[in-house]
Formats: structure tokens, C-alpha cells, sequence
């Protein structure tokens, strides 16, 4: 009982967590040294508790935001769940949406809620949006475009996304997630075990089966190779023991090769996941973006993905890792689209025994990354967007 009464004290937001703003307001009002006022920009999305890749983001992004000394950053958590602990330490107050004097809201990955939101603020808006389907083949899709068009602007986190969203709007640009490439560095220990590692969630379409079915067929041709899982399990996922009972079949079969760790990692452990780490397989069925992909890319591992959307505008084929066909078996995984595990086997297996490839993968990887997705310059834009949305609300 009294940890349930610590964790809701911890991770909701209450009326007294709002009284830092007047405070903020008056700095401002009578500050001397600045020359002119903040920027003030409301960042609305879900936080952690919430284990899922917007919470993540949202955590990555708001710290990189308070870096930033010429902007004032108020977060407004959905249902006013957030882990206030991982965030006492950054430079921010919570807010409203009804706030009249924030100057542009960020509604990160809101998707068909987008409008409800929007319309309770005065102030302009940015829907930053993933996209899983083409808009005009899905009608989901659509609904979130209809919704997050209803902003001053939208920012597409895929050029793919990008691409179908310039179809139908003109108040639409590109920026996607980035990562801090300082926490992902290559390493690498003489001696070791060459590694392959899943990070995502224990659900089906996040492609756990075709890789578990990958393992037997690495193991007979080398018995070497270890295999890592790190990713909690998500109790909505279909097919759930299906999945369980092949964990524990492998897991009895192979226990010296298979490490299946489904605890939720805090996010300063992270990076240390894909530490003595040679291979991504993230072979999931769909993805918005994909943030260990570049998280990976990073740390110069190259990946392994289903050819298909975003993933396949992340990941080069060829160059930074591999794009593998849909599995021509579509009825072998309930209908669900992955890579087939012999493809995914074999190119396990061919950077196994081609050191030299991976290695210039690796490096290919994490030169990609540094040109496309570094947090800070993707930061940079991002504030560069709020304020070009924020002065065009002045005039």
C-alpha cells in the first residue's frame, strides 16, 4: 500500500507542482541582463512511467531542450503521469495547455488525440508526428493526419512520412529523433563471444518470433554465437505465450548461449546494452521510427530489419546493415510481415565469418548517424521551428 501511495505521489503531477511558474514569470518580466524575452515552449506528450518509444523520446528530448539557456521548457504530461524524479534535476516547471503565455506547444507523437489538445490552447502549435502507415492505404493514418493537421505545423519524423504528408499540406517539414552520440560508443573486448542483441519489447509484431526461430539455425552451423534479449514484456501483446513457451524451449536447449533479460532498463543503463555487441536484429513488423536502430548504429553495430518502411530509410542496405525481404511464408507468424529467420540466420552468419565487413559496417553506421540523427543539432532545428511558428503568431 505505501509503495502504491509513493509511486502515484511520485509520478503524478499535483497542483503544488505547478506553483514554480509565477515565479518564472516574474524572472522574466523583470530580468535585466536579458535583452529580450524567453522563448516559452509547452512540450505535451507521455513521460516515463510510461514504458513505451514516445515516453523515451520524450525524456531524450526534454533533456536536450533544457541545454538550451535562451528558451523556458514546460512539460505537459498527458493524464499528468510523469516520473518527476528523473526530471528534478533539469532546469523546467509544468504547465497547462491553457496557458496564455507559452508562445508554441510541441505535441510529441500525440497522434489522433492531436486535435482534442490543440484545441484547448490559444497559443501556436506543432504536432511532431511518427507515421506506421501510408495515410492513403490506412484509414487510422489518416484520422492522425486529419487530427495533427489541425497544428501550425508539422514535423515529420521520417522523410518517408514527410513524403505523404507534403501530398495533402504545405505546413509540413522533416525532423526526425536523434541520439546522443557521446553514450554510444563502440567497445569491444579481445576474447569475447560474438554477440547478437534484440532490444525492443517482448510483442509479437516487434518481430521476437523470427528471431527466436533464427537461433537453432545459427546454432547449427556455429555454436559460438550467443544471443542477447533485453526487452520487457508487454502484456497486450498477441500470442503472448506462444512466445513465452518459445523463450523457455531455447532457453532449456541453448542455456549457455541465450541471455533473456525483460526488466524495464533506466535510461543512464542504456548504452550499456550494447556494449561487446556485434549485431542489432530489430525485425519488427512496423515501427514510427525506431529509436534502437540508431542508438546501435551509434555504438557501430550494423542492423538487421524487415525491408520496409522507416526501417529501411534508417538502416542502409548494404552499408550500415541489412534489409531483408518479407518472409514469402506470410501464414507462418498469424499473417504478421518479418524477415524470414533463414535470412535473418544468414546474415548473422556471414559477419560472423566476414569481420572485416562489419567492421567498415560499423563504421558506415556510426557516420551515418553523425550526418543524419545527433540530438543536438536536431534540437537546434527544433527550437528553430518554434521560433519561426512562435514570431509568425506575433505580426
Amino acid at each position: 500500500m505505501l509503495q502504491r501511495i509513493f509511486s502515484y505521489y511520485n509520478n503524478t503531477v499535483h497542483w503544488w507542482d505547478y506553483l514554480t511558474y509565477p515565479l518564472l514569470f516574474w524572472k522574466d518580466l523583470f530580468a535585466i541582463k536579458e535583452k529580450q524575452r524567453k522563448l516559452k515552449i509547452g512540450f505535451c506528450g507521455v513521460f516515463p512511467p510510461f514504458q513505451n518509444g514516445a515516453a523515451a523520446g520524450s525524456y531524450y528530448i526534454v533533456r536536450e531542450l533544457t541545454k538550451h539557456p535562451e528558451i523556458d521548457l514546460f512539460l505537459i504530461p498527458l493524464k499528468n503521469k510523469i516520473d518527476k524524479k528523473l526530471f528534478s534535476f533539469m532546469p523546467l516547471s509544468f504547465t497547462k495547455l491553457n496557458n496564455p503565455d507559452l508562445d508554441v506547444i510541441i505535441f510529441w507523437c500525440l497522434g489522433d488525440e492531436c486535435e482534442t489538445y490543440a484545441k484547448k490552447t490559444s497559443c501556436k502549435t506543432i504536432a511532431w508526428q511518427t507515421m506506421h502507415e501510408d495515410p492513403e492505404i490506412k484509414e487510422s493514418e489518416q484520422r492522425t493526419f486529419a487530427s495533427v493537421n489541425t497544428t501550425d505545423l508539422i514535423l515529420a519524423i521520417t522523410k518517408w512520412a514527410y513524403a505523404c504528408y507534403a501530398k495533402q499540406t504545405k505546413h509540413v517539414a522533416y525532423l526526425p529523433f536523434g541520439v546522443d552520440t557521446s553514450l554510444f560508443t563502440p567497445t569491444e573486448k579481445k576474447g569475447r563471444k560474438f554477440t547478437c542483441l534484440f532490444v525492443s519489447r517482448i510483442h509479437y509484431y516487434k518481430g521476437i518470433m523470427p528471431f527466436l526461430d533464427s537461433i537453432p539455425l545459427v546454432l547449427e552451423k556455429d555454436a559460438t554465437i550467443c544471443f542477447r534479449v533485453v526487452a520487457p514484456i508487454d502484456k497486450n501483446s498477441p500470442y503472448l505465450e506462444e512466445v513465452e513457451n518459445k523463450i523457455e524451449s531455447l532457453l532449456h536447449k541453448y542455456p549457455l548461449n541465450i541471455v533473456i533479460d525483460t526488466r524495464w532498463i533506466p535510461y543512464k543503463k542504456i548504452p550499456e546494452q550494447y556494449a561487446d555487441v556485434d549485431v542489432l536484429i530489430f525485425s519488427s513488423n512496423n515501427e514510427g521510427f525506431g529509436i534502437p536502430l540508431i542508438e546501435a548504429m551509434s555504438a557501430e553495430i550494423p542492423c538487421i530489419v524487415l525491408n520496409k518502411k522507416p526501417m529501411n530509410e534508417i538502416v542502409i542496405h548494404g552499408k550500415t546493415g541489412y534489409c531483408l525481404a518479407p518472409d514469402k511464408n506470410s501464414q507462418r507468424y498469424h499473417g504478421f510481415t518479418f524477415p524470414a529467420p533463414e535470412d535473418i540466420a544468414k546474415k548473422i552468419l556471414f559477419l560472423k565469418n566476414n569481420p572485416n565487413v562489419k567492421k567498415k559496417m560499423g563504421k558506415k553506421s556510426k557516420e551515418h548517424v553523425l550526418a543524419q540523427y545527433t540530438l543536438s543539432s536536431i534540437v537546434d532545428k527544433l527550437i528553430y521551428f518554434c521560433d519561426s511558428v512562435a514570431r509568425d503568431q506575433k505580426k
